[in-house]
């Protein structure tokens, strides 16, 4: 069975579709950790392993930019999702797929699952742009946990017209021994 086949049935499996998506996106985003974790359609992963921006790659056309999105549907948990979406990292205006030349609206922090919650789904998004585009969004730190909150991937995409995503992939995490260190930076 094919890898993609596999992340396409995990879209499913894990609800992503409809949660997140209305259907699965045309390719997967390949998305791996500095600390070597590499993450494919759901599979678990601790926060500890988190801590930094992974490199993400797609199959992109080098005369267009794109918009990369990492959210949490889950937040504060699964089954009373109150904040869907928290948003954990928001690149726009990317040139391919060149991160470091993209406009960062909203700096990389890792999953930040509480405690007695159970597994999290976090869901990277790639959009491809009718062209560059001017955001209005502020720019939210590492240090800004409350306007993180709520986050809406539609409306968002909406607003920009930007339509479906072109990639997608997630994985799953909960509470470990680090989100305390992240939940202070982040609500203080």
């Amino acid at each position: 069975m094919p890898p993609e086949y596999e992340i396409h049935n995990s879209f499913h499996k894990f609800q992503v579709i409809p949660d997140v998506l209305s259907y699965s996106p045309d390719q997967y985003l390949q998305i791996l950790y500095r600390t070597g974790e590499v993450v494919w359609g759901g599979n678990e992963i601790e926060p500890t392993y988190l801590k930094q921006a992974p490199y993400v790659n797609w199959n992109t056309d080098s005369n267009a930019t794109y918009s990369l999105m990492m959210i949490n549907p889950d937040q504060p948990n699964r089954a009373r999702p109150v904040y869907r979406e928290f948003l954990h990292w928001l690149i726009v205006n990317i040139p391919g797929n060149r991160l470091d030349y993209g406009n960062e609206l909203a700096e990389y922090i890792g999953p930040v699952p509480p405690m007695n919650t159970g597994l999290h789904r976090i869901v990277f998004l790639v959009f491809k742009q009718p062209c560059i585009l001017n955001f209005e969004e502020n720019f939210i730190s590492e240090n800004n946990g409350m306007d993180r909150l709520s986050f809406s991937s539609k409306k968002f995409s909406a607003k920009y017209e930007l339509n479906h995503p072109i990639a997608a992939n997630f994985f799953q995490t909960e509470f470990d021994s680090y989100v305390p260190e992240l939940e202070q930076q982040l609500f203080g």
